[in-house]
This record gives C-alpha cells, sequence and structure tokens, in this order.
C-alpha cells in the first residue's frame, strides 16, 4: 500500500499478473494499465561533459557510449554573417 498525505489520502493496492498490472483505488475509480514489453536500463555513470554544442567544420563526438544523459543534447544553429562588399552585395560567412 503506498500512501500519500496531501489534501486527500491517496491509497493504492498494486498487484502485477504476467503483463497486466493494476491500481484500486479507495474510492470506486479503477486505473489499469497493459505493459506490452519491459525494458532494464543497465546501472551507468552520467555524462559529464557539455550538453550544447555548436557546429563546426570539423567532426565533433560527443563520448557518450554507455552514458546516461541528465537531459537532451541542444545543437545550436550555425553561425552566420552578413557584411556588405566592395560591389555592394553581401558576402556571407558561414561558421
Amino acid at each position: 500500500m503506498i500512501r500519500f498525505d496531501t489534501t486527500a489520502t491517496f491509497q493504492a493496492e498494486f498487484t502485477a499478473n504476467n503483463a497486466f498490472a493494476s491500481t484500486v483505488f479507495t474510492d470506486p475509480r479503477v486505473f489499469a494499465t497493459v505493459f506490452s514489453d519491459i525494458v532494464r536500463v543497465p546501472a551507468a555513470e552520467f555524462y559529464k561533459g557539455p550538453y550544447s554544442i555548436t557546429p563546426r567544420m570539423d567532426a565533433q563526438v560527443l563520448p557518450t557510449t554507455d552514458l546516461l544523459m541528465a537531459h537532451d543534447l541542444t545543437v545550436e544553429t550555425i553561425p552566420v554573417t552578413y557584411t556588405s562588399n566592395t560591389y555592394g552585395g553581401k558576402t556571407v560567412v558561414i561558421g
């Protein structure tokens, strides 16, 4: 039994039968779910490197093999600058 003391008491009994798990609440509501697969995640260290990178002309490798990520990786936009040139046009620098 799990009990949470907030503004109301939540009591639930969890049972499992093969691939079926159900929860019965103390009031008439019933919550049930079916799990198709069980995925076990082995214990691993957390990735401690940067979580934000900007693309470059050379390859970048983030050493994340067999590590857990604490949150999403962000790949920033490629830096682009525009400057006027002597011919009255624009020069674009990418990177």
